[in-house]
């Protein structure tokens, strides 16, 4: 489309808009096309109602068949309004950037309509309802309560002691996101929750690089309201979930073999993550099947709310009160609120990693050793083991048993004789034969490479 056309077009749009009554444009067109910077103001505050501009929308907020229109509005959003209508906004620039939502003092709503070009008769014009906030990635938003939220809910996900996460779509994007937002948050611990919350955040940040890590899209708080937006959606639910599912099968069903294969890449997949953690000076606390997310066939580390970033201390042990721990499946300097280090993550990933055995081989890793907190059972667990001479019995396959060899050191009772991450991924690498096919490897694709042992403090 030539000047003169762009020109004409623009013209045509611009006439049409200001024989509506009652209608102001708030378009600032580039200086080739509006040399005497021509700005057209609505009322601070005030949106509205076109029934049929759809072209508007079409040409400023998403072709700019007109050269450098683009410059001058950067940003459109749309949404839903009460009557089902969908609508979307072209906010001008001329204010300085638009960023996270702000509310600008000149904005338009265009309605979407079905009619296509031309441009029907003028529309009848109305006051809208205020813009809804458009979140950008990597957003981090204090938000006035009452503000409309971009988010739409689907469903719920599932609740714990302090958060409850959802499922939401961005009505702006259409896209969906978890959403955790913290739970019995009062005026007497919103700092303390605050603290929590910016932790999570923080940490989740420092870690999006890893393909096992969740990713932190957004956060907001909005009066006593902390979310987190979380990306991807796990479409497979947690790990404890998912074992559970996969016992539920029958021997015969068709599902049993991917599902099984999904389990034994987990293995050297959630070493992978928990090793970059401790490299990146991040000890999670809270490894559990719960906190393990299950998307694509790839698993996923989550909730970080009590992770500690040590890497300002130069050591990752701490002491005293806990203050919030998973029993089952915590340490026993944990428990005891002994000192403690990156060694703890180590026992409760050891401890997913015997139910994830218990799944796929119920003879290595019978149920019986599975009741109560683990590190009351170790005497149990390793009585076993001595009992059915796991390294020379011919019952169990030869992978399975240097797994189960690995995991035994893992729950040790004594934090300095469990191997750090490095050292366990290593031997992951060396033993558990990458050249296998890969519905029977111990890691993903994308972690299907030699692993060399990192130089990792021992406590």
């Amino acid at each position: 489309m030539g000047m003169t056309e762009d020109n004409n077009q623009l013209e045509m749009i611009l006439n049409y808009t200001k024989n509506v009554p009652g209608f102001a444009e708030t378009f600032l067109l580039p200086e080739k096309q509006n040399p005497d910077k021509t700005v057209r103001q609505l009322p601070p505050g005030d949106g509205y109602e076109l029934d049929s501009a759809s072209q508007l929308v079409d040409l400023f907020g998403f072709y700019d068949p007109f050269p450098g229109l683009q410059e001058s509005y950067q940003a459109t959003e749309s949404g839903e309004d009460d009557d089902g209508h969908l609508w979307s906004s072209i906010l001008g620039t001329n204010l300085g950037p638009v960023s996270h939502g702000r509310r600008l003092e000149t904005m338009s709503i265009f309605y979407h309509s079905s009619r296509s070009y031309p441009l029907g008769p003028p529309p009848q014009v109305k006051k809208s309802r205020n813009l809804i906030l458009t979140i950008s990635k990597d957003a981090h938003l204090d938000i006035q309560e009452g503000q409309d939220l971009p988010y739409r809910l689907i469903k719920n996900l599932g609740h714990g002691a302090t958060a409850s996460v959802e499922l939401v779509q961005d009505v702006n994007t259409g896209l969906t996101y978890a959403r955790k937002s913290f739970k019995n948050v009062y005026s007497r611990n919103l700092e303390e929750v605050k603290q929590t919350f910016h932790n999570e955040v923080r940490v989740m940040r420092r870690l999006a690089s890893h393909h096992h890590i969740v990713r932190v899209f957004a956060s907001y708080v909005r009066g006593r309201e902390l979310s987190l937006i979380l990306d991807p959606v796990a479409d497979g639910g947690d790990l404890a979930a998912f074992l559970q599912a996969f016992k539920d099968l029958g021997e015969q069903d068709p599902r049993r073999e991917e599902q099984k294969s999904i389990i034994r890449r987990a293995f050297g997949c959630l070493m992978v993550g928990l090793e970059f953690m401790h490299r990146q000076t991040v000890r999670h606390k809270d490894i559990k099947p719960q906190n393990i997310l299950i998307h694509q066939g790839m698993v996923l580390y989550t909730d970080f709310g009590i992770a500690l970033d040590h890497s300002q201390q130069g050591h990752s042990t701490t002491t005293g009160n806990p203050q919030s721990f998973t029993r089952r499946y915590c340490a026993p300097e944990v428990a005891d609120w002994g000192s403690r280090n990156s060694k703890s993550d180590i026992f409760s990933l050891g401890c997913v990693y015997l139910e994830m055995m218990n799944a796929l081989d119920k003879q290595l890793v019978p149920e019986s050793l599975l009741g109560g907190p683990f590190h009351l059972n170790l005497d149990l667990i390793y009585s076993y083991y001595t009992r059915v001479n796991i390294t020379f019995n011919p019952t169990f396959e030869n992978a399975s048993k240097t797994m189960m060899i690995n995991i035994l050191e893992m729950i040790s009772a004594t934090p300095s004789q469990r191997p750090i991450a490095g050292l366990l991924l290593s031997r992951f690498s060396s033993n558990l034969h990458f050249s296998q096919p890969q519905s029977q490897c111990w890691f993903c694709t994308s972690c299907s490479s030699p692993w060399p042992p990192h130089d990792f403090p021992t406590h």
